[in-house]
């Protein structure tokens, strides 16, 4: 009795064994213990805009995981945001390749996804360079071109507003320039071309011809002196 005691309990202790063994592999192969162990390599990718990023975001390539972010996204003297990334060191990316940000959830999450080119002859990206990265991808692409639609139409209706402000502004000035010319023909009528005016202008016409005639008269009777 004691002998089958003793060895019911190694068999129940050989299967707890196994179970906690095969509990301690699924947690390094699918938690995050396992890339401690494993060796990793830095990579420094720009983006014009790295909105979303944060510390901790996934880096996957093919749908994989090879790696994350590892502090969060910095500005540089160019204005130009610097992600820093932990590759697995098991992984290789083909040089080429480029690096996109994309959403994760529909909760606004984003990741980093890499995409290799399609020769993937020309060797593979070394540890530490500094890659420029790609723009927006997916529907964070769309919601970008539509939010630069959205403004080029906003500017283009402020321009035609500030357009229209104008040539209301030149017709006003039009009206203005046309009742002001109105008003001195007006004078001009009223003055010049009075009735008083006209009559002495005339007479003056009279004076200037009776005048013309006593000159002509008397150059005739200085001609037979002549």
């Amino acid at each position: 009795m004691p002998a089958a005691k003793k060895r019911t309990e190694v068999v129940v202790g050989t299967f707890i064994l196994i179970g906690m063994l095969l509990l301690g592999g699924l947690v390094l192969q699918f938690g995050r213990f396992g890339e401690k162990l494993r060796g990793h390599y830095p990579l420094t990718i720009v983006f014009d805009d790295a909105s979303g990023v944060i510390k901790g975001s996934e880096v996957r390539m093919g749908g994989a995981r090879i790696g994350k972010v590892t502090s969060l996204p910095e500005l540089n003297e160019a204005v130009r945001v610097e992600v820093e990334l932990s590759i697995n060191s098991a992984i290789r990316i083909p040089k080429g390749s480029s690096f996109q940000i994309s959403s994760a959830t529909l909760l606004g999450d984003k990741l980093i996804v890499v995409m290799p080119p399609q020769d993937k002859n020309g060797g593979t990206i070394k540890e530490g360079s500094r890659i420029e990265g790609a723009g927006l991808t997916g529907l964070d692409a769309i919601q970008n071109n539509a939010e630069n639609v959205t403004k080029d139409v906003l500017r283009i209706i402020k321009e035609a507003e500030e357009t229209f402000g104008k040539v209301d502004q030149a017709v006003v000035d039009i009206r203005t320039a046309s009742t002001q010319m109105r008003e001195a023909m007006n004078k001009i009528n009223g003055t010049m071309l009075s009735e008083k005016n006209l009559r002495n202008f005339d007479s003056t016409l009279e004076n200037f011809s009776a005048a013309a005639g006593r000159w002509n008269a008397a150059s005739n009777k200085f001609e037979p002196t002549l």
